[in-house]
């Protein structure tokens, strides 16, 4: 039987590699490796303050098993979450042990999309590979969809990296379109974040 569920604490092991997999070029700018990576991820996670916990994401289990989530929110909840989650990052401290990490994350921060009022922020789209190929990502998006309209949103918007061409596929066919392209470059690491905004009215 397959099912949608917020209630993800039971499921955490398989949301957070998912999530690794779903930001992985982000993780791969900011992060000095994978292991930080997986700790902030795994912390942010079990404060219940990151983007990809809490009633902004739905998972859908079957059988017991997680097979892919997506989170998404308001835009001025997404301003505050970030906020939140740099927070407790320094918090925890992160900062302190890597006293560059702050500055990459600042980098990074300028390829942030624009936001409209009325925008509703689809920040992660996962599936297990293991169940790709049936349609589940397209189900995510008319699910965010649906929970936008009846929250009053105008518009849908979401940022993928401009190297993964086939999420970008995948939210043309449905529907979405190009707002902009924007490049961060680090020269201390020597690292580049290239992400496109799609949007989609709602």
């Amino acid at each position: 039987m397959t099912h949608w569920t917020s209630e993800l604490q039971a499921y955490r092991a398989p949301l957070l590699k998912l999530e690794e997999a779903a930001s992985a070029a982000y993780n791969a700018f900011v992060y000095r490796d994978e292991q930080q990576a997986a700790l902030v991820r795994a912390m942010l996670f079990d404060r219940g303050v990151a983007e990809f916990t809490g009633p902004r994401t739905s998972g859908m289990v079957h059988d017991g098993r997680l097979m892919a989530f997506i989170s998404a929110l308001p835009a001025e909840e997404l301003r505050k979450c970030r906020m939140k989650s740099a927070l407790a990052i320094a918090k925890a401290g992160f900062f302190d042990e890597d006293p560059e990490l702050y500055g990459r994350m600042q980098v990074a921060a300028t390829t942030g999309a624009s936001l409209e009022d009325g925008d509703h922020y689809i920040s992660r789209v996962a599936v297990d590979p293991q169940f790709s190929g049936r349609g589940l990502a397209g189900l995510l998006i008319e699910h965010a969809r649906e929970r936008a309209a009846s929250g009053g949103a105008s518009r849908l918007t979401l940022e993928v990296a401009s190297q993964n061409h086939v999420a970008q596929k995948l939210y043309l066919r449905h529907g979405f379109q190009e707002v902009a392209v924007r490049q961060a470059d680090d020269p201390r690491t020597g690292r580049s974040l290239s992400l496109i905004q799609l949007a989609k009215r709602v």
